[in-house]
């Protein structure tokens, strides 16, 4: 938590609703109560789907509700930009709202990242990499796979 309300905070905080020691919401509801310091924005990333969770989450402060795991299939590289259009989706039979990737997108711009996938093509799994900018303006790498 130190690390969230610290003056030079991250701007963006992916919390986990299961985590040692802490759960993700008790972090969310105490950074809503602090009326100091810069806003979070708070990502609840969690296995549980059921309503009553994102009602919960979103109660709590949150900003944005993850389900996971995600399950990335593989996608033909001729699609990569396309995932990420809002409510574009490749496979119809799969249940969701085709805007999860196209909010992602646009929560890394706004902290000044891009996003992009890398994958051979369906069957062959996905890559999702993005960048950051720092404090400074320079970008940062991570992955998630």
């Amino acid at each position: 938590m130190r690390i969230l309300i610290a003056d030079d905070a991250p701007r963006l905080a992916i919390l986990d609703w299961e985590m040692p020691g802490r759960d993700g919401v008790s972090i969310c509801r105490e950074l809503r109560r602090r009326e100091d310091g810069p806003y979070v924005y708070v990502i609840l990333l969690t296995a549980r789907s059921a309503l009553e969770h994102l009602v919960e989450a979103m109660d709590a402060g949150a900003d944005d509700f993850l389900s996971k795991p995600f399950e990335a299939i593989g996608i033909d590289p001729r699609y990569h930009e396309t995932v990420f259009g809002l409510f574009d989706r490749l496979d119809h039979d799969i249940e969701g709202t085709g805007i999860g990737l196209a909010l992602v997108r646009r929560i890394v711009e706004v902290h000044g990242g891009r996003i992009w996938v890398e994958s051979e093509g369906e069957g062959k799994g996905s890559t999702f990499w993005f960048t950051l900018a720092e404090a400074g303006g320079q970008q940062r790498g991570d992955s998630s796979g």
